[in-house]
């Protein structure tokens, strides 16, 4: 697997936690949250906090950010920091969304 990260991202609870629900021990994920963090512009203050833990090659995945690229970032630092979660696909009648729970 390529390695995106410099390093370990210790910030990644504190500040995920700010632009998603804590439920006990979980933290969830979703693109309603994803949507209103964009609109509260914390979405744009985590992006800046997490990009220095990014090579500088990578801060593509910052520019015009979706919900794919997002969870995509989410993950790469979950993978490097070794933090589990679990992905899950909500159908409602055509629609779905893809909502990640991080423990």
């Amino acid at each position: 697997m390529k390695e995106y990260l410099k390093e370990h991202c210790d910030i990644f609870f504190d500040e995920l936690k700010q632009i998603s629900l804590v439920e006990k021990n979980t933290i969830i994920f979703n693109p309603i949250y994803f949507k209103i963090a964009k609109d509260n512009k914390k979405l744009f203050t985590f992006l800046e906090n997490i990009k220095s833990y990014y090579k500088e090659e990578y801060y593509y995945f910052f520019d015009n950010i979706t919900y794919n690229k997002f969870t995509t970032i989410l993950r790469q630092i979950c993978f490097m920091n070794k933090i589990q979660f679990t992905k899950k696909i909500k159908y409602n009648f055509s629609n779905y969304i893809i909502e990640y729970t991080f423990f």
